[in-house]
């Protein structure tokens, strides 16, 4: 177990290493071009929606976007918080913009149908890769696609291991996730 939570950790350490170094090489190469809509704000489903929720954006520059969201998981009201890069220009000529992204929040909870008392919700770090998706020409109108990887802490594994105990099993715990969310931009 030691091994493991080494790995991850060694792990978590470079991928932070590359995102921050990739996002200060586009701010640095990007950093005067400026776009005329500087938010966002989208209703979706998924982890950095927190389940179904809202997530909104103030774009500095044209590449980058600081992020924040809040929603409701069947369980409680969670939020988060984080930031996204964007190699193509938020322009209207793009149909599609694809976003790398990183961002700290709700990202794992277990849910115990016959004892409520046993759902426990998790927070950590979530890395996503998706599109916005241009739905009508000219439009402030996005669709928004994300595959996300949760970054498990070691007290969501500890947590499973401990309803493993008590006689629950768990199948396809993939831990890759799907989130889809219209966007507004202005």
């Amino acid at each position: 177990m030691r091994k493991q939570k080494a790995e991850i950790k060694t792990y978590f350490k470079k991928g932070i290493i590359t995102i921050i170094s990739f996002l200060l090489l586009s701010i640095t190469i990007s950093a005067q071009e400026r776009t005329n809509k500087l938010f966002d704000v989208g209703i979706g489903y998924g982890l950095n929606y927190g389940c179904f929720g809202l997530r909104t954006a103030y774009f500095p520059i044209s590449y980058f976007s600081i992020e924040g969201f809040i929603g409701y998981n069947r369980e409680e009201l969670v939020g988060g918080f984080g930031t996204s890069v964007y190699p193509l220009s938020k322009t209207y000529k793009n149909k599609y913009r694809p976003a790398i992204r990183a961002f700290y929040g709700y990202n794992t909870m277990y849910v115990i149908s016959d004892d409520p008392t046993l759902n426990k919700t998790f927070f950590g770090i979530n890395f996503a890769f998706g599109n916005e998706f241009l739905l009508a020409a000219n439009k402030p109108y996005r669709l928004n696609i994300d595959l996300i990887i949760p970054i498990r802490t070691s007290e969501a594994v500890d947590y499973l291991d401990v309803l493993k105990d008590k006689g629950y099993y768990f199948s396809n715990l993939f831990p890759i996730g799907l989130s889809v969310g219209l966007h507004f931009e202005f």
